[in-house]
């Protein structure tokens, strides 16, 4: 397969935003760096999906699949925002990341046994590899901090940063809405 087609990106990047979650589960002192950059990792790949995946599929199965998969997205996306709001306090952030990670990984496996092998057949490959550049474009040339004139309420918490704002952020600029330089 093409490395520059969309579902083999979608892959690596689940395969390793899988394998950095079970580093943070596994280690009685995980990492605020560590978890600062999956969070974010695992948000820009959300995102991407959401802008240059999950269109594609609708076109193809009227969203059939794309809906819960969304739901799946948002409902993880607001775990991390509750994670973001406790801080980092290992006694509480360890079962909640083992809990987040199992979620993460139900939803990837579901995303590579139905949404991946549909678009892989439905869509021809030029068109794979076209959503692939949209799909590196909105996950690595995201904003890395929040936008200013988002008006997020500070939170004692810097390990992740304002997540909520992030994922905003790169929505508006994948759009074509705003584009500001981070």
């Amino acid at each position: 397969m093409d490395l520059r087609d969309v579902v083999a990106m979608v892959k690596r990047d689940h395969a390793s935003i899988n394998a950095d979650f079970a580093r943070l589960a596994r280690r009685g002192d995980a990492s605020p760096e560590l978890f600062s950059d999956v969070a974010t990792r695992l948000i820009r790949h959300e995102v991407a999906e959401e802008i240059a995946l999950y269109p594609a599929l609708h076109g193809v199965d009227d969203g059939k699949l794309a809906e819960p998969r969304l739901s799946e997205q948002a409902e993880i996306e607001s775990r991390l925002y509750r994670l973001e709001r406790a801080g980092f306090d290992e006694a509480v952030l360890q079962p909640e990341l083992a809990d987040l990670w199992s979620t993460v990984f139900d939803h990837s496996e579901r995303e590579e046994a139905e949404v991946l092998p549909l678009v892989a057949v439905a869509l021809p490959q030029l068109e794979r590899i076209k959503l692939g550049r949209l799909y590196a474009r909105v996950r690595d040339t995201a904003p890395n901090r929040p936008r200013p004139q988002a008006g997020a309420e500070p939170t004692a918490n810097t390990i992740i940063g304002p997540l909520a704002t992030l994922a905003d952020w790169i929505r508006d600029c994948a759009r074509g809405s705003v584009w500001q330089a981070s």
